[in-house]
């Protein structure tokens, strides 16, 4: 694991270092997590950004560092940033830390964004957001229209229009190692 740590921190080409920081995301040990949110707060490639917050994600599941450190990435990160985290909150244990910065991500220009963070709503059954879930479903399309449908659905509403889950159609836009 220090080989690998020291190897994602030296190396520069960006197929190797994705493909270490999948390897330490699939060892999944806490003692990962320093290395990578230190490389995470230098590193600029929008695609290896996301493969190391679903490593720091298995790495650190419940440590409050990298709690604050995903609320703050999702509150200013950049759209890929936002719809990796996303995707693995609405699969973990749901954590109130993340509720302001849900609320932001349910706002964003990126209609990827708006569905991945409609499919967070009604994975955890944020009924409290209902309301606002429910005026947003006329004015979106495609992917957003139909996580906001099925997220309704997931918190027992009718909206009267077919709705797939839309786990398939995020996890397509992430990034992933190439071995």
């Amino acid at each position: 694991l220090p080989c690998l740590h020291q190897l994602l921190k030296k190396e520069r080409g960006f197929r190797v270092r994705s493909n270490v920081a999948a390897a330490i995301g699939a060892v999944g040990l806490v003692e990962s997590v320093t290395p990578i949110l230190k490389i995470l707060k230098k590193e600029k490639k929008k695609q290896l950004r996301s493969i190391l917050i679903q490593s720091l994600m298995s790495c650190g599941k419940d440590r409050a560092e990298v709690t604050q450190a995903l609320a703050k990435v999702l509150k200013s990160g950049g759209d890929l940033d936002k719809i990796t985290i996303l995707y693995r909150l609405a699969n973990s244990k749901w954590r109130s830390d993340y509720y302001k910065p849900l609320l932001k991500c349910l706002k964003s220009s990126n209609a990827q964004v708006r569905a991945a963070a409609y499919f967070v709503v009604g994975s955890h059954k944020q009924t409290a957001l209902t309301k606002t879930i429910k005026g947003r479903l006329s004015s979106e399309k495609h992917i957003a229209r139909n996580a906001c449908a099925w997220s309704l659905r997931q918190m027992g509403q009718d909206p009267k229009i077919a709705a797939k889950s839309p786990s398939s159609d995020i996890s397509i836009l992430l990034p992933s190692a190439s071995y």
